[in-house]
């Protein structure tokens, strides 16, 4: 007669990670210590038996081994998932994307870029090609000292200031500040989308492939992803309003402290970021900021 056992499913998932030991000649062919060797044997041989008798009850169609086996496979999955939730929660987040920023610039016509030029941001279409590592990033996040406005590195100190902000990337320094009352730019960049709620960024993302563009409306689209992903990035899908009272003025929209407004927004951002690591080692920090100027 012959006997055909099925082998549970998460034991199946489980062998190709189990190895289990030969003889008492292992220790003293790989090295290390034998009471430590001995002890891995007996944990294989027990967990090695326990599997057997589960292939077996399952075998012999016990329904309390099936129920357990099933439930087992789901704890086993269920932790996995817990585990990788964790790890995700310890890594700063940020809705910048430089690499995403360097692609709309390196596809947009060279039509268009003399538009942003004419205006005064044609630094902005330097930056086709950047990249900043999220740990570096994180990294040095932690060695800003947001009152002093100081980048700290093995006692040396790195002023951080507008005018660096200015030789870094380019954009416009000094000048008026930006609108703390935002409600006369927002209403213009709606106007000029067609809209009446701010979209997301990959919005204004799309608008920009479009070839029939007048010039304001490419310049904003421009400068909200510009904004959005590189300059002024933070935890949102949609830009912020913050910063869009700039578009008030759209002429004379490079008179505006663009590189303080820029400064003040990674300064406000790092602050935040650390003190919500040290209140929680598991915090999962918004590292809000322009990470391309710091680094």
């Amino acid at each position: 007669m012959c006997v055909c056992i099925t082998t549970p499913s998460f034991v199946c998932a489980l062998m190709p990670y189990l190895h289990f030991s030969g003889g008492c000649g292992d220790s003293r062919r790989r090295g290390g210590d034998p009471r430590r060797q001995a002890r891995v044997r007996l944990f294989s041989f027990d967990f090695s038996l326990s599997l057997r008798r589960s292939v077996e009850e399952s075998s012999s169609g016990s329904s309390a081994a099936r129920n357990f086996n099933k439930n087992l496979y789901q704890q086993c999955l269920k932790d996995s998932k817990k585990k990788r939730s964790s790890l995700r929660s310890s890594e700063a987040f940020t809705r910048q994307s430089i690499s995403k920023f360097a692609a709309v610039v390196s596809s947009m016509s060279e039509d268009h870029k003399a538009v942003v030029r004419r205006y005064g941001f044609g630094s902005l279409l330097l930056f086709d090609k950047c990249f900043v590592p999220k740990k570096f990033s994180k990294w040095l996040a932690s060695l800003v000292e947001s009152k002093s406005g100081d980048l700290i590195v093995q006692g040396k100190v790195i002023s951080l200031t507008a005018q660096s902000v200015n030789l870094v990337l380019g954009i416009p320094v000094g000048g008026t500040p930006f609108p703390s009352d935002y409600s006369a730019g927002k209403d213009y960049v709606l106007s000029k989308i067609g809209k009446t709620t701010l979209p997301q960024v990959s919005f204004f993302v799309d608008k920009l492939k479009a070839a029939d563009l007048n010039d304001e409306v490419l310049l904003v689209c421009f400068l909200v992803v510009a904004l959005h992903c590189f300059l002024c990035p933070n935890s949102n899908i949609v830009p912020s309003p913050r910063y869009l009272g700039v578009f008030e003025d759209i002429e004379h929209i490079n008179s505006y402290d663009w590189s303080g407004f820029v400064l003040r927004w990674l300064l406000d951002g790092v602050k935040n970021f650390n003190k919500g690591n040290k209140a929680s080692e598991k915090h999962c920090g918004t590292l809000a900021g322009c990470m391309f100027y710091l680094a």
